[in-house]
């Protein structure tokens, strides 16, 4: 039912004629993702009945958006909950977090897929390798610039890390103060059940976020909801945190956490907002307030991800016009996420240009590297650049666009 009135919706939109791309492709890929989605998140809260429902950054961005036209149709819910949106990011709460230097903080700490120098991944947890030479020397490094590479290199990065664990706790302990301040600004400590939404993954924002309210001495408890969780979501649902999934929960079922995998970049690009991530916080002139990486490639990321959003918006407008003074049905999360999955799987050349182009950047704080998600660096029509294609198909973030720009002759 939900794909038919998709249809209807997505042919009436282009009978009136859009000359937008990204418009277009919010309104007929992610619009119907973001109505099934927010549905689903409707009828867990209006039954669970919460006070405080906090959208955290940025990914919550979108979604609270979303939600909000949603309660603001009062005839579809019989009650009015605040939403807020807390800025949040891994960095913050996870490193905040950190009362020792045990195993799951270092992989933490040492986390990413990227190639990152020494002084890299200490800049991202604000710690300047140059006032810590001897140390680094002495762990083996050459220099705060050499690239950490394989076992040898990361075995070194945790004993360094370790060497190193008077500030880093230090820095810890800092950002913890200054984040408990904000919780408490945010009512985050009153006690009570609370429901946070974030796009998901693996849980751990949420598992640090209960950590750090209980070492706060609050009794708040959270209940997560999430676009979907992955299978390692599933070692903190045994430690007691309630995570809910609406695409999969812990990777399942197998299709809806495989659409999502098809390129988790361009999920997470959908679900983008209009500043920075969040590397800390610092106490301003009216409390405490969030200070937001800045990365240039990012401007004309938010620009096309503004229009897509936008586009998105007015399908959830043109859906929730269907339902006028009726309660909204559950979308089944396979219809919902259908058309957004064809386009990640089988992409048009359009579409893979566009998307193909983008760029991610791994890592967190003020410390990222950038690259392509699915952008071919280099010809077929090249035999020198085929090896250089076959490394950037194996790490490109996203495959199949990949190949469509591989194989799309473009006239330059």
């Amino acid at each position: 039912m939900f794909c038919s009135v998709v249809d209807r919706l997505v042919d009436a939109r282009q009978g009136a004629g859009s000359a937008d791309f990204w418009i277009d492709l919010g309104y007929r890929g992610v619009g119907p993702l973001l109505a099934g989605f927010g549905s689903w998140l409707l009828h867990a809260i209006e039954q669970c009945g919460y006070r405080d429902v906090y959208f955290l950054s940025r990914d919550g961005y979108l979604t609270k958006l979303a939600l909000d036209r949603v309660f603001a149709h009062r005839a579809l819910v019989g009650f009015m909950p605040c939403t807020r949106y807390l800025y949040a990011s891994r960095r913050v709460f996870n490193l905040a977090a950190i009362e020792r230097l045990d195993d799951e903080a270092l992989e933490f700490l040492t986390g990413g897929a990227s190639r990152m120098s020494v002084g890299q991944f200490l800049a991202r947890i604000e710690i300047d390798a140059e006032a810590h030479l001897d140390a680094v020397a002495q762990i083996g490094f050459s220099s705060p610039d050499e690239i950490v590479e394989g076992g040898l290199g990361y075995g070194r990065l945790r004993a360094l890390l370790r060497e190193l664990g008077d500030v880093v706790l230090a820095r810890a302990g800092g950002e913890f103060d200054l984040l408990a301040r904000y919780f408490r600004d945010e009512d985050l400590l009153d006690g009570g059940q609370v429901a946070i939404v974030d796009l998901g993954w693996h849980g751990s924002l949420q598992d640090a976020m209960a950590r750090l309210i209980a070492r706060m001495g609050a009794t708040t408890t959270l209940t997560g909801y999430y676009l979907g969780t992955f299978p390692p979501a599933g070692r903190y649902t045994e430690r007691g945190q309630v995570m809910h999934g609406y695409l999969c929960e812990e990777g399942k079922p197998d299709a809806p956490h495989a659409a999502i995998k098809t390129a988790v970049e361009l999920f997470e690009w959908v679900f983008s907002a209009p500043h920075g991530s969040v590397c800390n916080f610092r106490m301003g002139e009216g409390g405490v307030e969030p200070v937001f990486a800045e990365f240039g490639f990012e401007v004309g990321q938010w620009r096309a991800a503004s229009a897509m959003q936008a586009g998105a918006l007015s399908f959830v407008d043109d859906y929730l016009g269907l339902w006028q003074g009726q309660a909204l049905p559950h979308v089944p999360p396979e219809e919902a996420v259908r058309n957004f999955h064809a386009v990640l799987t089988r992409p048009t050349a359009e579409e893979a240009w566009h998307l193909g182009r983008l760029q991610h950047a791994e890592g967190f704080g003020k410390i990222a590297v950038a690259r392509p998600i699915g952008m071919p660096q280099g010809s077929l029509w090249n035999p020198f650049s085929y090896a250089r294609l076959v490394r950037g198909y194996r790490r490109a973030f996203w495959q199949p666009g990949y190949l469509r720009n591989l194989f799309t002759i473009r006239k330059t």
